[in-house]
């Protein structure tokens, strides 16, 4: 059975190049899910499990008000406890402080969008 990774992005080719990258490494090992929008991420997390989730945070959402309404989706897998049995990467170029931080009881591991896809899929494969 293939591990499964969801990526959230709202950047298309970025999605696409990722996917095929980690597709490509992964020696047919691995099935990506990708969303572009928080609604479409919402009902990939509610249909599916996963072992890791890829995550921007400034995510397009005008019904948000949050500053970065990629936040919805780490309050999701809170909320959900999602995070007991799936590995969540920030790759993004926002940044949250140290108390945004804290107020999520997982680790959250954060990774600027500049870092080389070879890193991201060794922070991927990485056990905590």
């Amino acid at each position: 059975m293939k591990r499964k990774i969801l990526f959230i992005d709202n950047e298309y080719e970025l999605l696409s190049n990722i996917k095929l990258n980690i597709l490509m490494r992964s020696n047919d090992t691995i099935e990506v899910d990708c969303a572009d929008t928080i609604d479409s991420a919402f009902y990939l997390l509610s249909t599916n499990s996963y072992f890791c989730i890829i995550t921007d945070l400034a995510l397009p959402c005008p019904s948000l008000t949050l500053r970065y309404p990629g936040l919805r989706i780490l309050d999701y897998c809170k909320e959900n406890r999602i995070y007991e049995y799936t590995k969540i990467i920030v790759y993004s170029a926002a940044r949250l402080s140290d108390q945004e931080l804290s107020s999520y009881p997982f680790k959250i591991k954060s990774l600027n969008k500049t870092i080389l896809v070879s890193e991201l899929f060794e922070e991927i494969f990485n056990v905590p």
